[in-house]
């Protein structure tokens, strides 16, 4: 259980529901400290804050050393200011493929809050990757396009041409993030494991009161708090789309089978091991996973 005077940070994933909590739990809780994201500015809690952690995400080496000595003690102080409450901090932009690699931003945050608890929800990596192409990918949106000069490319992508390019350039793109147990080795490593908490996307779609205990744990509410707050909460929901995106509408295509089964290939040993680590129940949520390792 989370303690008073803590800071936790919510990293993402993206498309894991992180803005139903940002906008349903955590900016209308009056008994937490949420220091943003807020939306829909996207912006943190103060002008330095805001600069400090858009660093931590987004700036090569020099900026972000600059932005760390003229704002680097703004997370913690923001935390100080509310000693009798929990600190929650969220963005899923820590975990994307805009921003600088994993590792780099979790070394970033523990430079400036090294004490914190960090709570990632990961999705099984299919679904994950259907729902970006839907809502980004087939329009181009956030995707590094690594092709032959004389290779034709016309928008909106087909979802295997998509999966296409996300495999040409993995360290570019959205899918080189999805090595779970790889990204929660880097955090356990700087923060320690016992202050890493994860929660899998279908634990809220399918058993919603288990997901929202351990978020209540995690963030140190009564757990009717957190019930009431996202009961019933579909931020972004594919089945009611928002209509004046500017991307457009969510596209209707599919990976192939063919397709499936190359992502399912890439991520079955990272399941495998962070479901040894973990217990979270991966292969009954669909993850797939690696049979020569179980």
């Amino acid at each position: 259980m989370t303690s008073k005077g803590e800071l936790v940070l919510h990293i993402g994933y993206p498309k894991t529901a992180t803005t139903s909590l940002q906008i349903g739990l955590f900016s209308r809780c009056s008994d937490l400290n949420y220091l943003g994201k807020f939306l829909p500015s996207h912006r943190f809690d103060g002008d330095a804050l805001h600069d400090l952690m858009w660093a931590a995400q987004m700036s090569n080496f020099s900026d972000w050393r600059h932005m760390r000595e003229l704002h680097g003690s703004a997370l913690m102080e923001a935390v100080r200011r509310e000693p009798n409450k929990v600190s929650v901090l969220s963005s899923e932009n820590f975990l994307h493929s805009w921003s600088q690699s994993p590792d780099v931003v979790a070394k970033r945050l523990h430079e400036v809050a090294p004490g914190a608890r960090i709570l990632i929800t990961v999705r099984e990596q299919v679904s994950f990757l259907r729902s970006w192409y839907r809502w980004h990918g087939g329009y181009g949106q956030y995707l590094f396009l690594n092709k032959y000069i004389d290779e034709a490319c016309e928008f909106p992508l087909a979802a295997d041409e998509w999966l296409h390019y996300q495999f040409a350039a993995p360290d570019r793109n959205v899918i080189g993030i999805l090595d779970y147990h790889a990204i929660m080795e880097v955090f356990e490593d700087l923060f320690g494991a016992d202050r890493v908490h994860v929660l899998c996307y279908e634990t809220l779609i399918k058993n919603p009161p288990d997901y929202f205990q351990s978020i209540a744990d995690t963030v140190g509410l009564p757990v009717s708090t957190v019930n009431e707050a996202l009961e019933n909460v579909h931020e972004n929901s594919e089945k009611n789309p928002y209509s004046d995106r500017e991307s457009g509408e969510p596209l209707t295509g599919n990976f192939s089978s063919n397709g499936i089964a190359r992502i399912r290939a890439k991520f079955a040993a990272s399941n495998t091991r962070l479901e040894a680590k973990r217990k979270l129940g991966l292969a009954e949520a669909g993850y797939a996973m690696d049979a020569n390792m179980t």
